[in-house]
């Protein structure tokens, strides 16, 4: 196994520099267009700060993410390597449930104040502090090593809701580019780490920083944002209660999407697993991060051209015919010649991410189109993917236990295809049921409509008159008829602060009253509706 991992070296060296020259053509366009102030500035003081902010976090937690789950950079790539893997799995798919749990169970300050910004900190390490003393004191007891690295799977959840919130923030104007960087830069990471010699000391000590460093951009404080933008999970009225109530097409078009992301994620990880730990270490993840840069330019090309002219549902299913001309040939790694392997690998990896890109962006721009909870819905909609994941890793670590048992080399051999074909079967009835609901929309449409138009005659108010941030957060909860006890616990501030914006508020409106607050944030939104109205007619 080791010889077959030091011939694969000089390729992934190889193919590295390649990688490293293309960035290094390509940095000046991103910049521009990720926001240069002038074509002779350099590529650093050209991003903006809040940009280089989602860059960067994301680029290192999805490095790390990759190389922890896709890479034998730790633990090489034998049984112990693949029991880890799982408990990791298991440590994602664990933390979205409970977290989505104590949501629902409105005790989400516990986690505000306390869990999500303490645990990555101290969980996300323990895997690579594990392969440390590995290293550095000799193999760890197999049940250590599985909660070092549970723990570090638990941690790594809220380091992906922390991500994605600051980039539902302050990154929909250019989510496509930025994912696009985002993976380019988390390749160039993983080729950087990879070349690293397997369970070294180096290798531990970078797998143990990664995610706290990208923890810490989320964590860096900038200006306070608007009250619309900031109080995601307090809805606007109407919003949550219809939108998403009974049997409405949007509430049956999350969950099918989440349920296809299941089934989706389950298939991905069994073929990748199985073809990596069946390949005897042959398996160059080299392949893995080209797989990722191509699923970059993908999510990129979709998002600034094609978006208008293919919806996201007939792009996932492009991206499902893709990711299973990979699926089946990879699950034969151990009969199939290199070449095919890597080919299989990269289209696997392609397909899967891309998909797995567009999920992410489609689900923060429901969450933020239906004007919902961000950390119920977003921690729900990713738990299909991490307990598919999991199941996944439970179904090829049994597939290859069983193959290993079996005596007839033909039954093992199908085995795994037809666990991907069940699994493909699966994913493509859940889109037929998605695309079946998805004309009874209009309903949503107008409740969608009425969000956006409450949003905007709440900033239009705030504008006019002159509200600092502090002042539009009070002002929003105002207008939702919200009470000071109320205001209080949403924006953790004293009775006394709140009473002291609310007279602010309307000493600069010329009002007296919560009741004429809310007439005038309705009468704006009446003028808005009417405005539009003669638009259209006009």
């Amino acid at each position: 196994m080791q010889t077959n991992e030091a011939r694969s070296h000089e390729r992934e060296r190889l193919i590295g520099c390649e990688l490293r020259a293309a960035f290094n053509a390509g940095g000046a366009a991103i910049a521009t267009t990720l926001g240069m102030k002038s074509e002779g500035e350099s590529v650093a003081s050209a991003i903006k700060p809040q940009t280089l902010r989602i860059v960067m976090s994301s680029a290192l937690y999805w490095a790390w993410i990759f190389l922890l789950y896709w890479s034998p950079l730790l633990l090489g790539s034998g049984w112990e390597s693949l029991y880890a893997k799982g408990a990791a799995f298991l440590g994602s798919a664990t933390a979205f449930f409970i977290w989505f749990v104590v949501v629902r169970a409105g005790r989400r300050s516990l986690f505000d104040r306390v869990f999500s910004r303490m645990l990555p900190f101290v969980l996300t390490p323990l895997a690579g502090l594990g392969a440390l003393v590995n290293a550095l004191a000799g193999p760890l007891p197999l049940a250590l090593l599985l909660v070092l690295w549970f723990l570090a799977g638990f941690g790594a959840a809220f380091i992906l809701v922390r991500v994605s919130h600051l980039m539902f923030r302050e990154g929909q104007e250019n989510t496509s580019v930025v994912m696009f960087v985002m993976l380019f830069v988390s390749c160039l990471v993983a080729v950087f780490a990879s070349q690293m010699p397997i369970s070294s000391v180096g290798a531990a000590v970078t797998m143990a920083l990664l995610p706290v460093a990208s923890f810490s951009f989320v964590q860096v404080r900038k200006r306070v944002p608007s009250a619309t933008d900031e109080l995601d999970d307090i809805d606007a009225p109407e919003s949550k209660s219809r939108v998403f109530e009974g049997d409405s097409p949007s509430r049956r078009s999350f969950f099918v999407s989440l349920v296809q992301m299941f089934f989706y994620s389950m298939a991905f990880s069994f073929a990748l697993l199985t073809g990596l730990y069946s390949s005897s270490g042959d398996m160059s993840s080299m392949y893995v991060w080209f797989g990722v840069f191509l699923a970059g330019i993908v999510v990129m090309f979709y998002g600034m051209w094609f978006h208008r002219r293919v919806k996201v549902d007939l792009m996932q299913l492009i991206l499902l015919g893709v990711a299973v001309v990979g699926l089946a040939p990879f699950a034969l790694a151990n009969v199939l010649p290199a070449e095919v392997r890597y080919a299989s690998c990269v289209l696997l990896m392609l397909g899967f991410t891309s998909y797995d890109m567009l999920g992410l962006s489609h689900l923060l721009s429901t969450i933020s189109a239906q004007d919902v909870s961000f950390t119920r819905y977003f921690v729900l909609g990713r738990f299909g993917n991490a307990f598919g994941v999991f199941a996944g890793w439970a179904l090829a670590a049994a597939s290859l236990a069983a193959t290993s048992l079996l005596e007839n080399q033909l039954v093992a051999q199908a085995l795994p295809l037809v666990l991907i074909v069940v699994l493909t079967v699966l994913v493509m009835v859940c889109s037929y049921w998605g695309q079946w609901g998805s004309g009874k929309a209009g309903k949503d449409a107008a409740a969608v409509d009425s969000v956006g138009v409450w949003r905007r005659s709440c900033e239009d108010l705030c504008d006019a008159f002159g509200l600092s941030s502090r002042e539009r957060e009070v002002f929003a909860l105002c207008a939702k008829g919200r009470d000071s006890a109320y205001i209080c616990s949403a924006l953790y501030i004293s009775a006394h602060t709140v009473k002291s914006h609310v007279y602010h508020i309307y000493n600069k409106m010329d009002i007296h009253s919560q009741q004429e607050l809310i007439s005038m944030v309705e009468q704006r939104a009446e003028d808005l509706k009417k405005g539009a109205s003669q638009e259209s007619k006009g």
